[in-house]
C-alpha cells in the first residue's frame, strides 16, 4: 500500500509542530520541563533561542511545521518508490 504523499507530508508537520508547542508551552509555565530538547532545538532551528516568550514559542512551532512537512515528503516520496504501484483491474 502506498503513502498519501500529502497527506503524510501535512500528518508529520501537525504532529511535530504539536511536540514542539505544547513543550515550549509547558516550559514558559514551569522551571526547566523539556529544557535539553529545547536546548537541542536551537542548534537546528536558527533565530530560536529558547527563552520562555511567546515570540520564541510561535518561531519554534514555525520550524517545526516547515521541519516536519519537508521530512514527511521526503520520507513518503522515499517509501512509495519501493512499494509497487496497484494493478489496473
Amino acid at each position: 500500500m502506498r503513502l498519501s504523499v500529502w497527506g503524510f507530508s501535512l500528518a508529520s508537520a501537525i504532529t511535530w509542530a504539536l511536540v514542539v508547542f505544547f513543550s515550549a508551552f509547558a516550559n514558559l509555565f514551569t522551571e526547566d520541563y523539556a529544557g535539553a530538547f529545547l536546548t537541542f532545538l536551537t542548534s537546528i532551528y536558527p533565530g530560536y533561542t529558547a527563552e520562555k516568550t511567546i515570540l520564541q514559542l510561535i518561531i519554534a512551532t514555525a520550524y517545526a511545521l516547515v521541519d516536519g512537512f519537508v521530512f514527511g515528503l521526503v520520507f513518503s516520496l522515499f517509501y512509495n518508490s519501493f512499494v509497487p504501484k496497484p494493478k489496473e483491474s
